[in-house]
């Protein structure tokens, strides 16, 4: 599926699609022999913010893959991963449909609502992603859908 014009650039669909989610795995991490319940993790560098899933701390660290809306293919495209289709509504404004059926790991069901939240929290984060960085987003729900706008084309 091929973004339609005009053109946007590779920034501004990143950060409208929420792609800052993504996190990579456990570089080392072993049950402590102590048995005082503890996890060591190894890490290449000191955490600079405690840990935080929205920096590079939090996705050099995360204990599994955090889907994103979309991924991009080879050639810059979009493709479907928790939205299923997206088109523009105006010069910031994005509509997505979300996947039906998809669940968090404690069983709550995927919702628009839930994803405008996670969205709303990283954007307005005192750090924010770096994909996010200098983007003012507003995510919210639309029935099923989430609806993204941005201050800028």
């Amino acid at each position: 599926m091929s973004l339609p014009s005009p053109a946007v650039t590779r920034r501004q669909v990143l950060a409208a699609l929420g792609l800052g989610a993504g996190a990579a795995a456990i570089a080392s991490c072993s049950r402590s022999s102590s048995g005082d319940g503890r996890i060591r993790l190894a890490m290449f560098h000191a955490p600079e913010s405690k840990l935080n899933p929205l920096t590079n701390d939090g996705s050099s660290s995360s204990a599994g893959p955090a889907p994103s809306l979309t991924t991009l293919n080879a050639d810059g495209d979009a493709q479907e991963l928790l939205a299923t289709a997206w088109k523009r509504e105006g010069e910031t404004t994005w509509r997505l449909t979300l996947r039906e059926g998809v669940t968090f790991h404690d069983g709550t069901a995927l919702s628009a609502e839930n994803a405008a939240a996670a969205l709303t929290f990283a954007a307005t984060a005192a750090k924010p992603p770096r994909v996010l960085d200098g983007v003012t987003l507003t995510a919210k729900a639309d029935g099923k859908d989430l609806l993204l706008t941005t201050a800028a084309p």
